[in-house]
């Protein structure tokens, strides 16, 4: 029998001899093994639904309403159960217990909320005891081996990359006992760890046949990289396409190699839709996603208006996705005159309603059918149609439908590489800021806790990411590599790790490549082209002016242009916990002073503080914690400056003046505190110390006006205040941070603004552009 890692893998081994008359041994996956060659008796496996269900209701029953300020209301905490579920089972994977984890926490940082985690484990596992439920996490704790299974077997080579969970060590150690275990696989740099696991002391780039059982090298010799690998940057990140199919063409017509021994890879798989637009003689192994249907599209337009019914966006989405249909029409009105009633018969019922009413791939249309079984559990007979709504597309958001008119050439993700073996690779997108991928923050404990304890870190598991693509790279004779080299974004610092050279950067081939991608290419434009300007007419002082509409223009004119006068909504990234903690502090600060002009205790202040930590919603408690800490230290400052006689005089105080200079000036100041002698400080809240940008005009790295903003307003309006009471206050560190920029620097920038406007303005892109700047998708197009 032979083990492969997944499906994938078994595909791409089963190709080797697809044109030999021969028999092959006995292929499976590991998670298909498992499933054979351990049990728990008299338990069966629960399914994602109902252990979604159980698990909230066990989380429920012992937190109440919240947990790390999470709310339990199933329709809520579904966001956040994965977290749960995937601490526990890495706990379970490693053999690690929450105790020790608990032990691990030196400074006790989070020793509340590991308690915590130690009660719902326990509780949970308490809970799938009494109902006979399976659950992965607690397999290690539990499990059987299958031996009559395990000695039908003659011998096993498993045929793995990266490394081993130290569960699956413990089985395979067991056993080897009744039958000869092989591992096949190739020690890295990346993977150096499993020395330890295995017992022996290995070399890196050498691929390994191991007797598991004997801790004996059946064979082994050395790999590395083919040196035949050219690398390519482009300005564009179109290009990518046409380089795709001039790459194909290449292997296949110059280097005789066969279509289905070349390989795309894609780091970054939201690539695919491009290249599916613009060919269509790929095979696409991730398959077309469900939410490309106009089912899923239907399903999430209702309930993205439901859900808010106030947005002309969702529903004028809603209304487009229903047209005519007065079926469709039907199904609408039930859903949203139910909305917050019970009735999963109901709901089921309208499902396959909504099923009949769209064209669906046979396949897909019964793994959905499979999914709908689901909501035949009792389990869910008390919850309503809105739960059951979110609950559905949950479970079907990740179904896809196989790639099965596609050509020869197979595109797939990195992940999806496992086991491959082609003798010409072609990489997209090898950019530092996809390539490795970079992992979610610990959600519950820390890098130095996991250290400690010896679970994997990120850097771990992005080594896994890097021993993937380096596998393949060994494996194959010729590899073609690109990327994205522009004002945003670099190549991956992985490139540092081989002896690769990037090919000088050819204006004359991009553009060639273009024209291969899409007809006419010679006639195509893009934001991010050299010759590309934007000019055109815009009045800075018909319009009121805020620091931040002044820093995006002098940052960017592109990124203001788009924004301010084309009003292209900005590209929505997922909030940083950082500026999730930052908003919140804002309004924290704002609640806890409304009433109050002074504290002269500091440990009511931090009460109030801790207090109202514990009413935001959106930051798990998890992540501010440490800033609870830091509150105290804010705190102590804080009484320190009200004894001196500072009072609070206003908070978050809009201002708008209409003449200054010629422009209409408006702003809102963070907080104003006023001085025994009656004068006043103005002062803008940071989390760090005041940020620099890098300004087009003058190309230096700049503060902006924003407490020059403030004063303006404050002066101009009347207010008793001097130059020298600005202040950035860094709620990190409590540090006040005194203003150094002058009202003549500010003065100079208006009138310049005042000169430009007088004619046509040239919208230009900063050459140094933030890589985070919400636009950059659009400029690299």
């Amino acid at each position: 029998m032979i083990i492969f890692t997944n499906k994938r893998a078994i595909r791409n081994f089963s190709l080797k001899f697809k044109d030999e008359n021969r028999k092959l041994e006995n292929l499976i996956s590991i998670s298909e093994f498992n499933k054979k060659a351990i049990y728990i008796n008299g338990f069966r496996n629960i399914n994602s639904l109902e252990r979604e269900i159980v698990f909230n209701r066990v989380v429920k029953d012992l937190k109440g309403e919240r947990v790390f300020n999470i709310d339990t209301n199933i329709f809520n905490f579904l966001s956040y159960s994965k977290y749960f579920f995937s601490f526990f089972k890495e706990l379970a994977d490693e053999g690690i217990s929450i105790d020790e984890v608990s032990k691990a926490d030196y400074y006790e940082d989070y020793e509340k909320h590991i308690d915590i985690l130690k009660s719902i484990y326990k509780k949970y596992r308490e809970k799938m005891a009494e109902l006979k439920y399976l659950d992965d996490i607690f397999t290690p704790l539990d499990y059987q081996i299958n031996i009559p299974y395990i000695k039908s077997i003659d011998n096993i080579e498993y045929r793995f990359q990266g490394r081993l969970s130290n569960f699956q060590i413990k089985i395979f150690e067991e056993i080897a006992t009744y039958i000869p275990v092989i591992f096949f696989f190739t020690r890295s740099r990346f993977n150096k760890k499993i020395d330890k696991q295995f017992g022996v002391e290995l070399a890196p780039n050498r691929e390994y046949q191991i007797d598991f059982g004997k801790k004996e090298i059946l064979f082994e010799k050395s790999v590395g990289v083919n040196s035949d690998i050219t690398i390519n940057g482009f300005k564009n990140r179109f290009t990518q396409v046409g380089f795709v199919k001039e790459r194909i063409w290449y292997f296949h017509e110059k280097m005789g190699i066969a279509l289905e021994d070349i390989g795309v890879v894609l780091l970054d798989e939201n690539f695919a839709k491009t290249l599916k637009n613009f060919d269509r003689n790929l095979n696409f192994a991730m398959g077309t996603d469900i939410k490309e249907t106009s089912f899923f599209k239907f399903l999430n337009s209702l309930y993205l208006y439901i859900e808010n019914r106030e947005s002309r966006e969702h529903k004028a989405r809603k209304n487009r996705n229903i047209e005519d249909s007065e079926n469709l029409e039907e199904i609408y009105k039930f859903f949203i005159m139910n909305w917050q009633k019970k009735g999963v018969q109901e709901f089921r019922e309208y499902i396959v309603k909504a099923l009949r009413e769209f064209e669906i791939n046979q396949v897909l249309l019964i793994n959905i059918l499979d999914k709908l079984q689901l909501f035949q559990s009792e389990n869910l007979k008390d919850l309503n149609i809105r739960t059951l709504f979110r609950l559905f597309l949950t479970e079907i958001q990740n179904l896809t439908i196989d790639d099965i008119h596609g050509g020869k050439v197979t595109v797939q993700g990195l992940l999806e590489t496992r086991g491959a073996d082609y003798r010409a690779v072609i990489v997209l997108d090898f950019n530092d800021n996809i390539f490795p991928k970079r992992e979610e923050k610990d959600f519950f404990i820390n890098s130095e806790i996991r250290r400690a304890v010896e679970l994997p870190l990120i850097e771990d598991r992005e080594g896994l990411q890097k021993l993937y693509l380096e596998s393949l790279l060994q494996k194959a004779e010729y590899g073609s590599i690109a990327f994205l080299d522009n004002e945003t974004t670099k190549i991956s610092r992985f490139f540092h790790d081989f002896d690769f050279k990037i090919s000088k950067y050819s204006k004359s081939l991009e553009q060639n490549l273009i024209k291969i991608s899409i007809p006419h290419g010679d006639q195509f434009s893009h934001w991010s082209s050299e010759n590309m300007k934007i000019i055109d007419n815009y009045k800075f002082s018909e319009k009121p002016l805020s620091n931040s509409k002044l820093r995006k223009f002098q940052e960017c004119p592109r990124r203001f242009y788009l924004s301010n006068i084309l009003k292209i909504k900005e590209h929505s990234f997922e909030e940083s916990i950082e500026l999730l903690i930052g908003n919140s502090l804002h309004h924290i600060l704002e609640r806890v002073y409304k009433d109050k002009e002074f504290f002269l205790d500091s440990r009511k202040l931090y009460k109030l503080f801790e207090d109202e930590f514990e009413k935001e919603e959106r930051v798990p408690k998890i992540y501010i914690s440490s800033w609870l800490q830091r509150m105290k230290r804010f705190a102590n400052i804080e009484v320190e400056r009200f004894q001196s006689g500072i009072k609070i005089f206003a908070l978050e105080k809009s201002v708008t003046i209409d003449n200054y200079r010629g422009f209409k000036l408006t702003g809102k100041i963070d907080r104003i505190d006023i001085l025994p002698d009656g004068q006043l400080i103005l002062i803008d809240y940071k989390l760090t110390n005041p940020s620099k940008f890098n300004n087009f005009f003058n190309g230096k790295n700049e503060t902006d006006f924003q407490l020059i903003f403030y004063y303006i307003l404050m002066r101009e309006s009347g207010a008793n205040i001097i130059l020298e009471n600005l202040y950035y206050y860094n709620l990190t560190t409590g540090e006040m941070v005194k203003n150094r920029r002058k009202v003549e620097e500010f003065d100079e920038v208006l009138d310049n603004l005042k000169e430009i406007e007088t004619k046509p303005i040239e919208f230009g892109k900063n050459s140094k552009c933030n890589m985070f700047c919400q636009y950059n998708i659009i400029c690299d197009i």
